[in-house]
C-alpha cells in the first residue's frame, strides 16, 4: 500500500476488533514498483485495490497471480470500474482460479493453478474475444463486429459486406 497511515488504520481495527495482525507485513510503495522485486516471497492473500486504470491492473494481476501461493486467495475491489471487472471476468473463465464471489463491487478468487504463463491459445477468454479466421470459430467476435457496422454505418452496408464475405 502506498499510505503508512491506511496500514496504521488497519493495525488500530485490528486491535480494536482483537484481531491478531503480528504476522501481517505491510510494505509501503506503490504495488507496480515492488511487487515485481519480490520473486522469492509467497503471499497468503493479496487486495488489487490502487492503480486501476490501463494497464497497471493487468500488472498489478500478473506479478499477484504469480506471487500468490497456491490455495492463496486473491481480491480485486472496485469491478464498477472496466479494467477490474475485466479482470474479474478472465479469472472467472480461467481454470486457474475459483471464484469464491464476485458482486457488483469486489471478486475474490482462490489461486488453485499456475495459469497466468499461458499462451492465449489456451485461454479461452482471450480465443473467444480474438479476431477468428471464420465466423464459426468465433460467432461472438463477428456479433461484435456486426453491432458496430450496424451502429456506425448501417444496416445497408452490413447487408454489402455479408454479401462480400458470401462471395468470397
Amino acid at each position: 500500500m502506498p499510505d503508512q497511515a491506511i496500514a496504521d488504520r488497519i493495525i488500530k481495527y485490528c486491535r480494536s476488533a482483537n484481531i491478531d495482525s503480528a504476522q501481517v507485513d505491510f510494505i509501503i510503495a506503490k504495488s507496480c514498483d515492488v511487487i515485481h522485486q519480490t520473486p522469492e516471497l509467497q503471499y497468503d492473500l493479496i487486495l488489487i485495490d490502487g492503480c486501476h486504470g490501463f494497464p497497471s491492473v493487468f500488472v498489478d494481476f500478473c506479478y499477484a497471480a504469480k506471487a500468490l501461493k497456491l490455495g492463496g486467495t486473491l481480491i480485486v475491489d472496485d469491478l464498477h470500474i472496466y479494467t477490474c471487472d475485466l479482470l474479474a471476468r478472465f479469472m472467472e473463465s480461467d481454470p486457474g482460479w475459483d471464484m469464491e464471489l464476485i458482486s457488483t463491487r469486489v471478486a475474490i478468487g482462490v489461486k488453485t493453478a499456475d495459469t497466468v504463463d499461458r499462451e492465449w491459445t489456451a485461454q479461452s477468454f482471450v480465443t473467444a474475444r480474438s479476431k477468428p479466421n471464420s465466423i464459426i470459430a468465433n460467432p461472438l467476435y463477428f456479433a461484435r463486429l456486426t453491432a458496430r457496422t450496424f451502429q456506425t454505418e448501417g444496416a445497408r452496408m452490413i447487408v454489402k459486406k455479408i454479401f462480400a464475405w458470401l462471395k468470397s
